[in-house]
């Protein structure tokens, strides 16, 4: 993959980073994860979109709206 493709993919668009809309509850339970399985907190992160994004993609669509 060529460094500017790359770029593309990865590039943040503006968004801040997550962790400064969690609250320290939120911050708490993924260093707690973080902990147990070793998995890096930006992993979990994207675990955890990747498994709402899923969730959403099973909804039934409500075409009523």
């Amino acid at each position: 993959m060529a460094k500017q493709d790359y770029m593309q993919i990865t590039e943040r668009r503006g968004y801040p980073w997550p962790a400064s809309s969690l609250t320290g509850v939120e911050m708490a339970a993924l260093a707690d994860w973080r902990e147990k399985t070793g998995t890096p907190i930006s992993e979990l992160l994207r675990q955890s979109v990747e498994a709402i994004r899923e969730m959403i993609a099973r909804q039934p669509v409500n075409k009523e709206q």
